[in-house]
């Protein structure tokens, strides 16, 4: 973190590289990702972060470690590919939203990988492509490990408990719950049943794929600082 030179450490999906196998279910995952960080840090405290999906991965990781040290609905791959436009910036988010939105029978869902992948090249913004050293196959890689993860987390329901959660919240997906107070107190607010202290809830700017973006990255940080000091970490 800037304000204390504190160090912060990202655990990314396998299966990037060529040649690398994908996570096979939830529980590899978290395996993985705790012996990474015992192995940076042996013994806690710690403070583990996870953005949308990495959520789930954190909160798990977070009761192993616990343990350790004692006392949704179904994506195709093409809407995987559709959401990954959004992270890497490659188009708008009218563009995203204008076809999650359309019928499951239209022909963007019912297109093949091939023919959807081919959509989506002509229609995202080739010179961020370029920067990105994206082309055919690496876009393919990138959806099919979104796919990977988003597909062994289908029967996932979380339980037990962890001691805290801070929830930081930005402004959702319209497909989960166009006004955001409807998001914290209809959804975000359940993780009230999976903390043994109540949760703390903080606004930040930026919406679902921007809120960690250049635009609002120091804003957040700020705030996560914030929340961290008054955890006592």
């Amino acid at each position: 973190m800037r304000a204390d030179d504190r160090p912060i450490y990202a655990l990314r999906a396998r299966g990037f590289e060529p040649g690398q196998s994908r996570f096979a279910d939830i529980n590899e995952a978290v395996t993985t990702y705790v012996a990474a960080v015992r192995q940076k840090q042996p013994q806690g405290p710690y403070a583990l972060a996870g953005y949308s999906y990495g959520t789930m991965l954190a909160f798990e990781m977070a009761k192993r470690l616990g343990a350790d040290d004692g006392p949704g609905e179904e994506l195709s791959w093409n809407v995987c590919l559709l959401h990954l436009t959004q992270f890497l910036g490659l188009g708008t988010a009218a563009f995203a939203d204008e076809q999650t939105a359309a019928p499951s029978d239209s022909p963007y869902h019912r297109a093949t990988r091939r023919e959807a992948l081919a959509w989506i090249l002509q229609a995202v913004d080739a010179s961020r492509l370029r920067d990105l050293g994206l082309g055919a196959r690496q876009l393919t890689r990138w959806a099919d490990v979104a796919y990977g993860l988003q597909s062994m987390a289908i029967d996932y329901e979380p339980s037990g408990l962890v001691p805290s959660i801070d929830v930081f919240h930005a402004e959702p997906l319209k497909v989960a719950a166009p006004p955001r107070e409807v998001w914290v107190t209809e959804h975000l607010s359940r993780w009230s049943d999976f903390s043994r202290s109540e949760p703390r809830f903080h606004g930040v700017g930026g919406a679902h794929y921007t809120m960690i973006g250049p635009e609002y990255v120091a804003s957040f940080s700020e705030k996560l600082q914030a929340a961290l000091n008054a955890r006592g970490i």
